[in-house]
């Protein structure tokens, strides 16, 4: 378990743990399909204006088998992801094969991030980074969170870091 607070084995095997929205599988096939058809369409404009078959006939369906498998297992590792919010921490487990999970305590965390690109919002879709002290980059990040779920998600911690700061000062 990867882990960014010091939880015990009994609070990750208790915790419930949450889907992400149902159009994120969707969108990150999608997000594949586009990957791989915009590769598909460099190497189709290069040989129509380099005047080259960069691309052989006999490894077009070789390149379909890739793509068709990249994209499934986009699709079915986005179904994969998961997320619980305790008391005091936020988990995120993710893999298909290979099975990472990832926990930040509340009290731990600095910054919240809520972003969405142009495929994200066609889809009602947001993502939440988590940043903790000591790191320039995000410790968590949620993608395929609903944006009024991360929307929620990130006041209730908001007002769970303000009332510990609060009670801290007093």
């Amino acid at each position: 378990m990867n882990s960014a607070s010091a939880l015990d084995d009994t609070t990750t095997e208790k915790a419930r743990f949450l889907p992400l929205a149902d159009n994120y599988p969707k969108l990150a096939a999608l997000s594949s399909a586009l990957g791989w058809g915009f590769a598909l369409l460099v190497m189709l404009a290069s040989a129509f204006f380099l005047d080259k078959v960069i691309l052989p006939v006999f490894m077009l369906p070789v390149f379909t088998l890739l793509a068709t498998l990249s994209i499934l297992f986009s699709y079915f590792a986005a179904k994969a992801r998961a997320y619980h919010r305790g008391e005091f921490e936020l988990m995120y487990k993710s893999g298909l094969w290979w099975k990472n999970q990832t926990a930040v305590s509340f009290s731990r965390i600095q910054h919240i991030d809520l972003a969405h690109g142009p495929l994200e919002r066609k889809f009602g879709l947001a993502t939440l980074n988590f940043f903790t002290a000591g790191g320039a980059k995000s410790d968590l990040s949620i993608p395929g969170l609903r944006k009024a779920d991360a929307e929620q998600i990130r006041e209730q911690i908001l007002t769970y870091a303000q009332a510990e700061y609060q009670s801290s000062h007093e």
